[in-house]
């Protein structure tokens, strides 16, 4: 054999052993790559069970917040309810109580009046008794002195037809002032209507400030009303307020109990026309 294919033979061998390894290196290298993509695969599926779990306590998780969201968004709304159904019952309340505390006021004025009253009866009744005791002295004089009596009936007699006459007299005397009172009241009421300073013309409370008020309530059986200013405004007993509804003169009041945030005042004067009168949340100034 040549040399030269001694050289082909040799050159065979060494590109088949080294086909030979690439070959074998190839098969290897596809075995483990093999290997290694199952083991991945593997992985990957706890790793997807993973997450799946994951994101399914992550749902679970978002619906109860948000479950406790609304359940929270409820419990806020009704706190706000109940909140406002109690400012709402608080507000009643206080008008309730205000209410109240005017009738209240009302009454006691009503009772002071009633406890002068029944102490103006008091003194006619003293007054009467005193009378009748006279009367019982006289006749016990009377049954001891007949002559007396005689005498003194004859002259009561007189004395009655001379009363009788002056009686009569002053019921025409009194019937007289009580026209003219009464054509001076609607001069007067007709002269406030008409915008003059009636007190300041006749010189009565020149002092008392301008003071203005509102009508509280009005008790017209016994001419009183009650006006929503007090001792705190300035008002005194006897001050007089003029009582009107925008332009219309409604009458005029004179103070008569104050306290600190209200007074009760009485009617004293009124227009001529009767269906004009004093109501409820009339405007009330002291000029």
């Amino acid at each position: 054999m040549s040399f030269v294919a001694k050289v082909l033979v040799v050159f065979n061998l060494i590109v088949s052993a080294f086909f030979l390894y690439f070959a074998l290196h190839s098969w290897a290298a596809a075995t483990k790559w093999e290997k290694m993509y199952q083991v991945e695969k593997s992985r990957n599926v706890y790793s997807v069970a993973d997450v799946q779990k994951t994101e399914r306590d992550l749902a679970v998780k978002v619906v109860k917040g948000e479950e406790r969201e609304a359940a929270m968004r409820k419990e806020r709304d009704e706190e706000k309810r109940a909140k406002e159904d109690f400012r709402q019952q608080v507000t009643t309340e206080q008008a309730k109580y205000t209410t109240k505390e005017n009738e209240n006021a009302l009454i006691n004025a009503e009772r002071q009046e009633e406890r002068r009253e029944n102490g103006r009866l008091v003194s006619d009744l003293e007054k009467a008794h005193k009378v009748v005791m006279k009367l019982e002295q006289a006749y016990a004089t009377a049954r001891n002195n007949e002559q007396n009596m005689k005498n003194q009936l004859a002259d009561t007699e007189s004395e009655l037809a001379q009363s009788k006459t002056l009686n009569g007299q002053l019921n025409r005397d009194l019937k007289t002032a009580q026209q003219e009172a009464a054509t001076n009241s609607n001069t007067i009421a007709e002269l406030i209507r008409r915008g003059y300073d009636v007190y300041q013309i006749l010189q009565l409370n020149p002092d008392q400030p301008l003071i203005e008020a509102k009508v509280l309530a009005v008790k017209p059986e016994v001419n009183l009303v009650m006006l929503s200013a007090g001792s705190s405004q300035g008002v005194k007993p006897g001050y007089h307020f003029l009582v009107s509804n925008g332009p219309i003169y409604k009458g005029t009041v004179q103070v008569d109990k104050v306290w600190p945030d209200m007074s009760s005042a009485r009617i004293i004067l009124t227009p001529k026309d009767m269906n004009v009168v004093v109501d409820k949340n009339d405007d009330a100034r002291t000029r």
